[in-house]
């Protein structure tokens, strides 16, 4: 599910969806940095892990 760009930079698990169109939130709280790594189920986010595997791609030394 796609959220609101407010709520997907917010440490709440109040999130609404990217439909709802916020103007503001009184219970807005920014997201610490380390947690932004992770969805709200604990795993590491799609586009990270996408990064991540790229980047381990990259460092492996090459055959030949």
């Amino acid at each position: 599910m796609k959220y609101d760009p407010m709520c997907a930079t917010c440490s709440k698990e109040c999130k609404q969806p990217a439909a709802a169109k916020l103007v503001s939130c009184p219970q807005y709280k920014k997201a610490n940095s380390n947690l932004e790594m992770f969805d709200m189920k604990g795993n590491v986010r799609k586009e990270l892990a996408v990064r991540l595997k790229t980047a381990k791609k990259n460092k492996q030394p090459e055959e030949g």
